[in-house]
C-alpha cells in the first residue's frame, strides 16, 4: 500500500472546487425541490424572534478547511425546520474526557451530573424546561483528493491519500471576550467534550473551534473516504452497506446549552447570522474510529459491547440510546411542576423508536434505492408546515452529459493533539432555562469534484427524514405559525422573561449625553417628541437636543399621572390622517415616524405608529429609531414630508 501526501496547495485548490457547491444552481434545484438549501454557514440558534433573523441567543455553525468554509445541506435557514426529541432518548457517550472505559448515558444525565465529566460546579439540568432538545440536522461536504488508479498486477490496492483536517466552528452572537452565553459540546461516537464559547479570533474568520477532549488532550477532526477506510481495515468488500460501527463513525453532533449572563454582558444587538468561523494547519493522523483505547477493557470496537447494559443498538447517529446503569433517570415524561401540559406521541414512529435513527445506506458513491432503513418504511407526514416545501414541484434542468460525481461517505477520526483541553473545572456556569438546548446532527461525506447527483440529495432527504420521523414535535420555531401560535404545542418555545423589579424613582434610565443611571433625588429631563431620549440635570444646562423639541421634568418616573401627562394621550384634537401600520386605525394624539424605512424612497415617512402601539409592538426589532411627531407639518423640518 502507497500513501501519499496531498500538499496544501492541492488542498486549497479542491476546497475552493467544493466551496462553489452552494452557488451551483443545479445543485440548488435538486436541493430545493427537497425543501432543503446549501449553505455555507447554518444558523442554528437556541432562541431565535419570531420572523425575524434577531434573537436574544443566535448562533452560526460552519466547518472549516485551510481556512474556507464548506457547504452543508439542511433546510433553509431563515425558516429553521427543527424537531424536539426527548433528553432522555439521545444518547451521549463519555470516559474519554479522562481515559477511563466509555459508557452511554442520557443527554439528561450529563447535563444533570455534568460536574463529574467537566468540574463545573452546579447541574445545567432543568427539569421545567429539559423534557425536550431542539434538533436539526445537516449533511456536510468536506474535500478530498481524486481517487487514484492503482498499479495493474496482482494483489494491487489503490493508493492512499491522507484524510482531509477540518474544524467545527460556532459563533455566538450574544457572547462576549471572557463570557458565553453558551457551553457547546460536540459528541461522538467517541466520547463528549464540553467548552465555553467566546468571541474569538482564529485564522481569517471569527469564530470558537470545537476540539474532541482526549484524556485532557484537545483535538481537531479528520474525514477519510468510507472505502480507504476500509482497504486499512482489511475489509475486501468496499461496496456493502455501512456497518453499525461505520454509521457510528460518520457523524458528529454539536449541542449547545444557553448559559446566564449578566444584563450589562449580554449582548443587545442581537444580531443577524453573518461571517465568521477559525481555520487550523492540516497535519497527520491520530484514528479513533478503529482501534479501541490502550487502556479500555472493551473490545476493539469502541463503545459498549452489545451485551453490556450500556449497549449500543443499530440506529442514531452513533447508535440509539439504551438502558443505563445511572441512578439518575429523568422521566420520559415532563416533570410533574413543568408548565407544559403532557405531549402527544409521533404518528410517525411507534414509541419504542430511538430518538436518532439514521439512514442505513450503502457506501455513498452507491446511494441506497431503499426508502427508509431500520424499520421506516414510509415517509413520514408532513406537518407543521413541511407539506409546502416537500411536495413543491421544481422543474429540474435536463443534463444530456451529467458530469462525474465522486462522493463517498465519510469516515471521522481525530487530529493529532493541539495542546491541553480547555478546563471548566471550578466555573460557576448557570443555565439559562429560557431557551432550549440546541442538538445540531452532522453526517459527513467527502468529494474530489463538487458535483451532486439526484440520488446523492435524495439520499440527504431521507437521512432527516428518518430523523425527524423520531420526533414528538417538528415544525419552525420562526416562521411557522401552527408550530407557535399555541406555544403549549411544543417544549421548546422561548420561555417568557420575568418582569424585572421597579427599583427607584428612574429605574432602567440613562442619561444619553453622560450615559450614567439616574438617581433617584434629581430631575429627568424627557423629550416629549424621541422616543427615547433622556438628559440628566447635570447635563440639562449644557445639552444639544434639537430647541424645538418640549422636554418634560419628570420627578419620579414611576408615578402612573407622570406617565399619562408624558405620554399625554388624551390629546385627541390631534389628528393626522394617518393611519397607524400596525393597529390601522387613524393616529389621533402622537405620531411615530420610522428614520429609518422609507419604501425605497428617501424623504417619505413609509412606517408610521399609533401610540399604543409604538409602546407595545417591536417594529424593526427596536432596532429602528421612532420620532414622536404632534404636528405633521413638523414632518417636513426633518425631511420626512
Amino acid at each position: 500500500m502507497v500513501v501519499t501526501q496531498p500538499h496544501d496547495s492541492q488542498l486549497k485548490v479542491l476546497c475552493e472546487v467544493i466551496k462553489k457547491i452552494p452557488r451551483d444552481q443545479a445543485s440548488r434545484l435538486l436541493a430545493k425541490a427537497r425543501g432543503l438549501d446549501i449553505v455555507e454557514v447554518a444558523w442554528e440558534d437556541t432562541a431565535r424572534t419570531k420572523n425575524s433573523v434577531y434573537g436574544p441567543n443566535i448562533s452560526d455553525l460552519t466547518l472549516l478547511v485551510a481556512e474556507v468554509r464548506m457547504p452543508l445541506f439542511r433546510h433553509p435557514n431563515f425558516a429553521d425546520y427543527s424537531w424536539d426529541v426527548p433528553m432522555d432518548k439521545i444518547p451521549l457517550v463519555v470516559g474519554n474526557e479522562n481515559g477511563t472505559t466509555l459508557k452511554s448515558v442520557s443527554l439528561a444525565n450529563y447535563l444533570n451530573d455534568i460536574s463529574k465529566y467537566t468540574g463545573l460546579k452546579k447541574s445545567l439540568y432543568c427539569p421545567k424546561r429539559d423534557s425536550h432538545a431542539l434538533v436539526s440536522a445537516q449533511s456536510c461536504f468536506l474535500p478530498v483528493p481524486p481517487k487514484q488508479t492503482p498499479a495493474v498486477y496482482f494483489g494491487a490496492t489503490p493508493p492512499i491519500q491522507d484524510p482531509t483536517k477540518f474544524y467545527v466552528s460556532i459563533y455566538n452572537y450574544q457572547s462576549t471576550t471572557t463570557h458565553s452565553a453558551v457551553l457547546a459540546i460536540v459528541a461522538t461516537s467517541k466520547g463528549t467534550s464540553a467548552q465555553l464559547l467566546l468571541k474569538t479570533q482564529n485564522g481569517v474568520f471569527a469564530g470558537q473551534k470545537l476540539y474532541f477532549n482526549s484524556n485532557g488532550s484537545k483535538h481537531a477532526f479528520l474525514a477519510q473516504r468510507l472505502t480507504y477506510d476500509r482497504i486499512l481495515r482489511g475489509e475486501k468488500d468496499l461496496t456493502k452497506p455501512m456497518t453499525a460501527e461505520e454509521r457510528q463513525n460518520n457523524a458528529i453532533v454539536v449541542i449547545q446549552v444557553p448559559l446566564k449572563m449578566s444584563d450589562n454582558l449580554r449582548s443587545s444587538h442581537l444580531l443577524s447570522s453573518a461571517s465568521f468561523g477559525s481555520s487550523g494547519p492540516k497535519s497527520s493522523t491520530t484514528s479513533f474510529g478503529v482501534f479501541g483505547p490502550t487502556n479500555s477493557t472493551q473490545p476493539p470496537i469502541y463503545g459498549p459491547q452489545h451485551n453490556s447494559p450500556n449497549c449500543f443498538k443499530e440506529a442514531s447517529p452513533f447508535a440509539a440510546f439504551g438502558q443505563t446503569n445511572t441512578s439518575y433517570q429523568p422521566p420520559q415524561q415532563i416533570a410533574p411542576n413543568s408548565p407544559y401540559p403532557t405531549y402527544p406521541a409521533s404518528p410517525m414512529a411507534p414509541l419504542s423508536s430511538p430518538a436518532f435513527q439514521p439512514f442505513g445506506s450503502k457506501s455513498s458513491f452507491s446511494p441506497s434505492k431503499s426508502s427508509f432503513g431500520f424499520g421506516a418504511t414510509h415517509p413520514p407526514k408532513v406537518s407543521f408546515g413541511f407539506g409546502a416545501t416537500q411536495n413543491q414541484q421544481i422543474s429540474l434542468p435536463r443534463v444530456q452529459n451529467p458530469p462525474p460525481v465522486d462522493i463517498e461517505n465519510a469516515i471521522i477520526s481525530l487530529a493529532e493533539s493541539e495542546g491541553k483541553f480547555p478546563s471548566l473545572e471550578g466555573k460557576p456556569l448557570e443555565r439559562d432555562e429560557r431557551y432550549p438546548v440546541r442538538v445540531t446532527i452532522q453526517w459527513y461525506k467527502v468529494t474530489s469534484s463538487g458535483n451532486v447527483s439526484t440520488e446523492v440529495v435524495d439520499e440527504i432527504h431521507q437521512q432527516m427524514q428518518v430523523a425527524k420521523s423520531q420526533a414528538d414535535f417538528w415544525g419552525s420555531l420562526v416562521v411557522d405559525k401552527a408550530s407557535w401560535e399555541v406555544q403549549n404545542n411544543r417544549p421548546t418555545e422561548i420561555m417568557p422573561t420575568s418582569p424585572h423589579p421597579i427599583v427607584g424613582k428612574h429605574p432602567d434610565t440613562v442619561c444619553d449625553i453622560c450615559h450614567v443611571n439616574f438617581k433617584d433625588n434629581e430631575i429627568r429631563y424627557r423629550c416629549m417628541y424621541c422616543p427615547d431620549w433622556d438628559v440628566c440635570q447635570k447635563c440639562f444646562p449644557s445639552h444639544s437636543h434639537p430647541s424645538k423639541h418640549l422636554l418634560a421634568a419628570v420627578k419620579d418616573s414611576t408615578s402612573p399621572d407622570i406617565q399619562n401627562n408624558v405620554r399625554v394621550a388624551n390629546r385627541t384634537n390631534l389628528v393626522h390622517n394617518v393611519q397607524c401600520s400596525t393597529c390601522r386605525f387613524a393616529i389621533v394624539g402622537a405620531r411615530y415616524v420610522c428614520a429609518v424605512c422609507n419604501e425605497g424612497v428617501p424623504g417619505k415617512a413609509a412606517i408610521n405608529l399609533c401610540e399604543s402601539c409604538a409602546d407595545n409592538s417591536s417594529h424593526a426589532e427596536n432596532r429602528h429609531p421612532l420620532i414622536r411627531v404632534w404636528h405633521s407639518e413638523d414632518l417636513k423640518q426633518i425631511g420626512l414630508e
